[in-house]
């Protein structure tokens, strides 16, 4: 019986055994019988380094044969120096370099979070009274000559539009006169600038009420 033919029958022994489950016992005694102890130990060494990760290759179950002969070298150490690989190896890095399995995938790297737009400072009015039927309003905090619009409203939600002119530093000063009926108005303002958190879609300043005489 030539040494060739028992090595093929140790190879497939051995890794039919272990991949149905059974002991690995079972194989090394048969296999004991035929190549004697120090042959037995390389083979099963090799059989049971390798083993595992054929049964979870997606091409099916493999046996360590199979798989050095298509690689062309004669044991494990043999195939790891072909691949230039440096002990020590994991079996997953092994089998990824021999297309029996796909290479463990990378943690993917968080993603630099981009810097948020900041949200525009809210310009700031204030109206005064000083006659009946007639407000000062002022404000700070608009776009340097922006064109402001003024939103006057009643209870009834009626609106009254105002234009008025910020100055260089951004500041509007303007006297209104609005004929009303007793109740309240409210007075806002805003030079267009946008804003997403705002129904109309613009940035209002404050808003300001004040009774109607």
């Amino acid at each position: 019986m030539s040494k060739s033919f028992l090595n093929d029958i140790s190879y497939h022994l051995v890794s039919q055994l272990t991949r149905r489950k059974f002991f690995l016992g079972t194989g090394v005694f048969f296999v004991t019988i035929l190549l004697g102890k120090n042959r037995t130990k390389e083979v099963v060494a090799q059989t049971e380094e390798i083993r595992i990760p054929f049964l979870q290759a997606q091409a099916g179950p493999q046996t360590l044969r199979q798989l050095l002969t298509k690689e062309q070298v004669t044991s494990v150490q043999a195939l790891i120096e072909k691949k230039g690989l440096t002990r020590p190896v994991s079996l997953r890095q092994l089998l990824s370099t021999t297309g029996t399995i796909s290479p463990q995938p990378s943690t993917p790297q968080p993603s630099t979070p981009q810097p948020s737009t900041p949200q525009p400072s809210t310009p700031t009015i204030s109206v005064s009274n000083p006659q009946p039927q007639n407000f000062l309003l002022q404000g700070s905090g608009f776009l340097p000559g922006s064109r402001v619009t003024i939103r006057v409203a009643d209870d009834f939600l009626n609106n009254v539009h105002y234009q008025a002119s910020a100055t260089s530093s951004g500041s509007i000063s303007i006297n209104l006169s609005i004929p009303c009926s007793p109740g309240q108005l409210y007075f806002s303002a805003t030079d267009s600038r946008e804003n997403r958190n705002d129904l109309t879609g613009v940035l209002w300043s404050n808003t300001v009420t004040r009774p109607c005489q």
